[in-house]
């Protein structure tokens, strides 16, 4: 939607209702938000202030929280994977479909999420609340909240937000006293925009979650916690089995963690080697890459989610000779502070270095892809893939022929059920933002 229209005055931004502020950022953020009010006014649109459908609410809880961070603000939505447990310093309570966004800090300043009905369910806690760096707003009618979200992740929301914020560039804050005052836009077709949000949060992504607690509760019951790698001593005879041997305690730790679950699944063990091609060649890291230049999809270790999903707005394009590496195989974080982080390829793509590349071989069902997927983000194979690994913290790494040795029990009583809960995390997670991206597009579009 286009039209014409003149600037705002001088005089109209000395006395703008936002607190005016001489900086060259707020002056120009406010002429543009004044600019799109206008034409959307004058074209017919429906303008209302914030406060007509939210209240900032800041209701401080005491006790044991499930709390929300900054972090856990995640593609309009939350992240139950970074949410903490805390029962202490400044909380606030949250309750469903409450609008959460980001106050104070560098980079994810104006972030908005919304905190979706099926939350509670899935993390197990009905308290629920949000750290003193984000701040609540409440809608006043329920599914309004989803519309609102939406257009807050929008670049006229991204225009607000950079208009209402001041301070240096280290301590960043949102001038929330303004935020009820905004006017923002309710176009005709609203409900579409809500109907594609809700359907994306409440119906995709919800089952995507419980289909991935389900898949991930069935390995860590299978393989227990972390504690189960502590084992008998290893024999000196022992040691001459383990690959690449190194007298030191994590290596020794990993073998008698492995020699346990050979033990226990006796006749059912086959070694990364048997299941994949192992490929560890990379795109290097030193180069400048960008986010929408060139032919090819390149991932990189901060694209891979810790859930297991690539992240699409963390990854890069290049124009490179060679194929990509294939639909369907298996990235492993090999090396650094993110060792163990674990997906499967949507598309064809290129991979950074540091990440390693497991190709299912030919006579390899669907299903068993799925199943070590699940397998490799249990805590205890993250525990043996970390004490696999040499080398200080950032410069951590794990060897090709070590991940090759990596064994895997077939338990077939439990494939088909891990499997099916994985793949339907994957493709359900991925279906939900897609269509939270089609409702950004959708209402940028209308600007």
């Amino acid at each position: 939607m286009t039209y014409s229209s003149s600037n705002p005055s001088f005089n109209e931004v000395l006395s703008s209702e936002f607190g005016f502020r001489l900086d060259s950022s707020y002056i120009l953020n406010y002429i543009i938000y004044k600019k799109i009010i206008n034409i959307l006014e004058r074209s017919g649109a429906n303008i209302v202030k914030l406060s007509e459908l939210v209240n900032l609410r800041r209701e401080s809880i005491n006790g044991k929280t499930a709390t929300i961070l900054i972090k856990s603000l995640w593609k309009a939505s939350i992240h139950p994977l970074r949410i903490e447990v805390r029962d202490h310093g400044n909380r606030f309570k949250s309750k469903e479909l409450d609008i959460i966004g980001v106050a104070t800090g560098l980079g994810s300043i104006g972030k908005f999420s919304i905190l979706p009905k099926y939350l509670s369910e899935i993390i197990e806690q009905r308290s629920l609340a949000t750290t003193s760096d984000l701040i609540i707003l409440e809608p006043n009618e329920k599914r309004m909240a989803y519309y609102i979200v939406t257009l807050l992740n929008t670049r006229i929301g991204k225009v607000i937000s950079d208009m209402l914020t001041y301070g240096s560039t280290g301590q960043l804050h949102l001038d929330a006293k303004w935020l009820e005052d905004i006017k923002i836009p309710v176009i005709k077709n609203y409900e579409n925009i809500i109907k594609t949000m809700e359907d994306a949060i409440e119906n995709c992504e919800a089952k995507a979650w419980r289909a991935y607690f389900k898949a991930m509760k069935i390995v860590e019951e299978q393989f227990g916690k972390t504690e189960r790698l502590i084992t008998n001593i290893i024999k000196a005879k022992d040691m001459l089995n383990i690959p690449h041997f190194r007298l030191d305690s994590s290596r020794l730790l990993a073998f008698s963690a492995i020699s346990r679950l050979v033990k226990e699944h006796s006749g059912k063990i086959c070694k990364i080697l048997d299941l994949f091609e192992v490929y560890t060649a990379g795109v290097p890291r030193e180069k400048k890459y960008k986010s929408g230049e060139g032919q090819h999809k390149l991932i990189t270790i901060d694209s891979i989610d810790e859930s297991g999903i690539i992240d699409d707005e963390k990854i890069y394009y290049i124009t490179r000779e060679g194929k990509p590496y294939p639909k369907g195989s298996i990235l492993l974080v090999k090396d650094g502070a993110s060792i163990g982080k674990v997906t499967i390829l949507p598309y064809d793509a290129y991979v950074m270095q540091g990440i390693a590349v497991l190709i299912p071989k030919p006579n390899i069902d669907e299903k068993l892809k799925y199943y070590v997927m699940a397998l490799l983000k249990s805590s205890f194979y993250k525990k043996i893939i970390e004490a696999l690994g040499y080398g200080a913290t950032v410069q951590y790494s794990v060897t090709k022929d070590e991940l090759e040795s990596i064994e895997i029990p077939i338990i077939e009583g439990i494939i088909d059920e891990i499997s099916r809960y994985m793949r339907e995390f994957v493709e359900s997670m991925y279906q939900a933002n897609y269509l939270k991206k089609q409702a950004v597009v959708e209402l940028d579009n209308y600007f």
